[in-house]
């Protein structure tokens, strides 16, 4: 009998090897030249890691270069995680193959991992450290994260913080590209948190297996992060994100919900709480896919 054939010849497996160590080498000078703040050579490198083309990873799992960003992001906040090995070890819950190729479809590209194992004060307070670090200047120190009076005391008591519906152990959401909100949901511009609420509602009815959310605070911060840490641009410049998975309840009804944005005066994120009659032109809502399961 005669063997079968591999689908990747060696000398392919070889060529696709040499390119995932450069991204890892890229991955690698990225960092540094973060740490340098070298603007220059950190779009060279970006646009070097862009352009490298490797077969894409088979639907339900996560593409080497997304696990080592994701990864850098996290040593980039202080914050302790080995997601390799999670990973290996099958510890971070994956959108279902069919809800990935969804995502794609849909537009819904922008992995990120939220790490589990890390209560929700921590990892609020590491990034609030993070960003005051690096968004102070000579001429004014910034707080990182500004919460206002009512968001402060709704913080310990949205959905999000009482019964969180994400899992408690690492998982992988696809948010759109990094743009401002009217570019991402325009039909959420303008409108109330419970409006937007229904508008989250009839999307997924059209196409459930995408299992759409709105955002919890720590997604919407690492977003930040993420899109910061790799372009030192932020998640948005001129707009405002309602956090639809951060709604406070009074007598069963929601009352208030979080909402975020970059300060530029202030130099940091601004976290707001308002009432569900609030609309502003300003500002809408942000969707992620999320994974249908709470366990791998």
């Amino acid at each position: 009998m005669t063997e079968k054939e591999p689908t990747i010849n060696p000398p392919d497996k070889l060529a696709e090897e040499a390119l995932h160590q450069r991204q890892r080498d890229l991955v690698e000078q990225i960092k540094l030249a973060r740490q340098k703040k070298d603007t220059g050579r950190l779009r060279v490198l970006m646009e070097e890691l862009a352009s490298i083309s490797l077969p894409q990873p088979e639907k339900g799992e996560i593409a080497p270069e997304s696990l080592e960003q994701a990864q850098s992001l996290y040593d980039w906040l202080a914050i302790e995680v080995d997601l390799p090995k999670e990973y290996q070890e099958g510890k971070i819950v994956l959108p279902s193959p069919e809800q990935q190729e969804a995502a794609e479809k849909q537009g819904y590209t922008l992995p990120l991992i939220v790490a589990g194992g890390i209560g929700r004060e921590e990892l609020l307070q590491k990034v609030k450290d993070k960003f005051a670090q690096e968004f102070s200047t000579p001429e004014q120190s910034s707080q990182g994260i500004i919460y206002g009076d009512q968001a402060q005391k709704d913080l310990s008591h949205t959905q999000q913080a009482q019964n969180s519906s994400r899992p408690p152990q690492s998982y992988l959401i696809y948010l759109p590209p990094p743009r401002e909100v009217s570019q991402t949901q325009p039909a959420t511009m303008g409108k109330t948190f419970s409006q937007c609420q229904e508008i989250l509602a009839n999307l997924q009815k059209e196409n459930p297996e995408l299992n759409l959310q709105g955002l919890t605070l720590e997604e919407y911060l690492l977003a930040q992060a993420l899109v910061y840490q790799q372009t030192k641009q932020h998640l948005e410049e001129k707009e405002w994100t309602w956090l639809l998975a951060e709604q406070v309840l009074e007598g069963g009804q929601p009352a208030r919900c979080l909402d975020a944005d970059w300060d530029p005066v202030a130099r940091g994120v601004g976290v707001g709480s308002v009432g569900s009659s609030v609309a502003g032109s300003g500002g809408g809502a942000r969707f992620a896919a999320v994974p249908k399961e709470s366990s791998p």
